[in-house]
């Protein structure tokens, strides 16, 4: 069926002037098409928008505020939605699942869980709290069976048009909707994602909060984790603290457990596949002031397939290079300045990229960075090594150092184990800082990729003292900053 015909087609069934017969054609092409399908949501989500500015201002459709449901002031953007418009999110929400986007055994899953439910469990306290994270937020909740906005039930679905929005429910458990997103909820422990992005921070009461996608249902373990799910039910899933099972709706993949700093792409065709870097700006759930500083940084890569964790990403951080930055993402060692004037100014607020630590044994490691404007790129390497070939034949050593604050930890049991301590904040050499690193520079004239290489070259082995008794390697991998040329901020 071509376009125009599609269109048309859609459009007499929202006029609700279809006949049977194109009623028959419209659904058989809702079925073969995932493009079709997509159309269709796009003219339902318009059509309900149309509808709710054209009677917004008429007295039935007052605007219910927060109050009078018990959850604090009103956000001021809330708006009621009537029947018609709850009839057109659930067909979208149902064309999902009946024409492929929603596969396998997500819906018995959704099922599930609000069987689960506990039965004293007072709907209307699904979540306590609805809060823009900033004056710009646009949202507005569709109310399962009801024409108002009373409380926020089973099936009702939060749809956010602009801005973030921050839902946080009894147990202490902070979902922030980033925009479009379209959320259903399904009860205190559990809700589904039909569209968009979400980061998660889960409570310890929160323990085994559930998030089904279209390809998979994300379990917490006690974490905080992003989801994002696109037009066509591709899902990835990414974990920054503790880890989530990642329970994919297909019997021929196993249930996966993702751990601190590890991600995955679901494609629509059920392959798995490695997300290997992501920014910081993506998943955050703050309000991002605007930034005069370009993104520098604009993607990582790196040529190992096998890993002890095949999911790890690099993290790019935009502007976040400070005193006290995260140094990996597998560890929880902190950037600092040697001296109380701290790290050298011209490393201040640039694009960095948290690294693996475990990767300075690698021999054969190669790293792309891919550079989005001019820059200066930034090696931080260990000064208890030899700079290898790649680094003295590209880069030039400034003379300057900044150190490394390491987290208590000991290796035992094949594993690290954190031990609990006092964090201190700031720069100087009575901070605790563990070792130092020297920092090299490359003007890169043009953007583009730039490549860097291992710590150490095969055959060449770091010195007795860089281990410890158990034979771990004591050094630390290398950090990789970069800030547009001619900074002025």
């Amino acid at each position: 069926m071509n376009d125009h015909r599609l269109k048309k087609l859609i459009t007499r069934w929202l006029d609700e002037s279809i006949d049977s017969e194109e009623f028959s054609v419209l659904q058989a092409t809702l079925e073969e098409s995932a493009a079709a399908r997509r159309t269709c949501l796009a003219f339902m989500s318009v059509d309900a928008e149309i509808f709710i500015l054209a009677t917004a201002s008429k007295e039935h459709l007052q605007t219910p505020t927060l109050k009078d449901v018990g959850l604090g002031k009103p956000p001021g953007k809330i708006k009621a939605v009537t029947s018609r418009i709850s009839f057109f999110l659930a067909i979208a929400a149902g064309l999902l699942l009946a024409f492929g986007v929603w596969q396998g055994s997500g819906e018995s899953k959704l099922e599930r869980m609000a069987s689960e439910r506990p039965p004293a469990l007072n709907e209307s306290l699904i979540l306590s709290e609805i809060k823009p994270v900033s004056d710009a937020c646009r949202w507005h909740v569709v109310n399962a069976h009801r024409p108002r906005v009373e409380s926020y039930r089973s099936g009702d679905i939060i749809r956010v048009t602009q801005g973030k929005l921050n839902l946080r429910y009894p147990c202490g458990t902070k979902v922030v909707l980033h925009s479009p997103a379209a959320y259903q909820l399904i009860s205190d422990k559990g809700a589904l994602i039909l569209l968009g992005r979400l980061t998660a921070s889960v409570s310890e009461a929160g323990i085994g909060f559930s998030v089904v996608t279209p390809r998979a249902t994300v379990v917490d373990l006690g974490t905080d984790f992003g989801v994002e799910v696109n037009n066509d039910g591709e899902t990835d899933v990414v974990v920054f603290q503790g880890k989530v099972d990642v329970e994919y709706h297909d019997d021929r993949v196993s249930t996966q457990r993702l751990n601190k700093g590890e991600a995955v792409h679901l494609e629509a065709t059920g392959t798995v596949s490695r997300i290997v870097s992501i920014s910081s700006l993506t998943y955050s759930g703050q309000s991002l002031p605007q930034s005069s500083q370009p993104t520098v940084i604009a993607q990582v890569r790196d040529n190992i397939s096998t890993r002890t964790s095949l999911f790890k990403f690099y993290e790019i951080v935009h502007a976040g290079m400070d005193e006290d930055a995260l140094v990996y993402v597998d560890r929880q060692h902190e950037y600092n300045g040697i001296t109380k004037k701290g790290m050298p100014s011209y490393l201040l607020g640039g694009d960095y990229v948290k690294m693996f630590n475990d990767d300075k044994i690698r021999h054969d490691i190669q790293i792309e960075v891919k550079l989005a404007v001019v820059a200066k790129l930034y090696i931080l390497f260990d000064d208890r090594l030899t700079p290898p070939k790649w680094l003295r034949d590209s880069f030039l050593d400034t003379g300057d150092n900044i150190g490394i604050e390491r987290e208590n930890a000991v290796f035992s049991e094949g594993r690290w184990r954190i031990l609990t301590q006092q964090r201190t904040v700031g720069p100087g050499l009575d901070m605790r800082v563990s070792n130092t690193l020297s920092v090299w520079v490359r003007k890169v004239s043009s953007p583009g990729v730039v490549t860097l290489g291992a710590i150490t070259s095969e055959g060449i082995n770091a010195p007795p003292s860089m281990f410890d008794e158990g034979g771990n390697m004591l050094s630390s991998m290398y950090g990789i900053v970069a800030v547009p040329l001619g900074k002025t901020y």
